[in-house]
């Protein structure tokens, strides 16, 4: 079944939240990175632990030892249930609340997931910035950080977001936004499935000429997660 990204097979009108954006432009010198990483037809971001805002230090306290956090998003009802159902799938068409996965890494991603799926993008100290604000915004419901289930992945959790799901903004075109607002040049326009936001990451990380050639990146055993 998809994970999080539960319209990401049925054909849907493309709509981009991204009118509220904060500003995406670099503002810097890119030494930093963020990742992108593909799990079949959803894709998560990740945020240096060490660049966690204030408000997100629950998540270092909740996964010590955590190097790094992989952000994703999807519809609550469908994906925190065990084993969701095809009317699930279906109903989750249907604008609804929405849940952010957090999974934590002790290894950047390029050393704990195939390196297909996982896409390099130099971004600005202040991107990083933006990235953490943007999160901590996301990480709220009704002005609140709250946890709730146990996510499917080895260190992993479920948190409440105010954003709501829907077909035409899936777990992709939020990923999306967040790459925009780090500044990483990808653009979040028409993004709803995960073979579109990849093939538009690549070439923003081959435009700013740091994407490493795949054969060199290390690959870890499964996932690193924090247990």
């Amino acid at each position: 079944m998809l994970a999080g990204c539960a319209a990401a097979g049925v054909a849907a009108a493309s709509c981009s939240a991204t009118g509220s954006l904060p500003r995406s432009d670099a503002g810097g010198a890119r030494t930093r990175a963020v990742h992108l990483v593909a799990r079949a037809w959803h894709t998560d971001v990740d945020l240096p632990a060490d660049r966690l805002p204030p408000a997100l230090l629950p998540l270092a306290q909740d996964f010590p030892g955590a190097t790094h956090f992989l952000f994703g998003f999807g519809e609550r009802a469908y994906w925190t249930k065990p084993e969701p159902s095809s009317t699930d799938a279906l109903a989750a068409l249907i604008p609804g609340p929405g849940v952010i996965l957090v999974t934590a890494l002790r290894a950047p991603p390029p050393a704990a997931f195939p390196p297909k799926d996982v896409v390099v993008l130099p971004v600005a100290e202040e991107g990083l910035d933006r990235l953490g604000a943007f999160l901590k915004a996301e990480l709220r419901e009704d002005g609140e950080f709250r946890r709730m289930a146990d996510g499917p992945y080895p260190g992993s959790r479920f948190y409440a977001t105010s954003r709501r799901y829907s077909a035409a903004y899936t777990c992709n075109t939020w990923v999306a936004d967040a790459l925009h607002v780090a500044g990483t040049g990808v653009a979040p326009a028409g993004i709803l499935f995960a073979g579109q936001l990849m093939r538009r990451a690549r070439a923003a990380a081959d435009a700013a000429g740091r994407q490493p050639a795949l054969a060199r990146t290390p690959l870890a055993p499964a996932h690193r997660a924090v247990p």
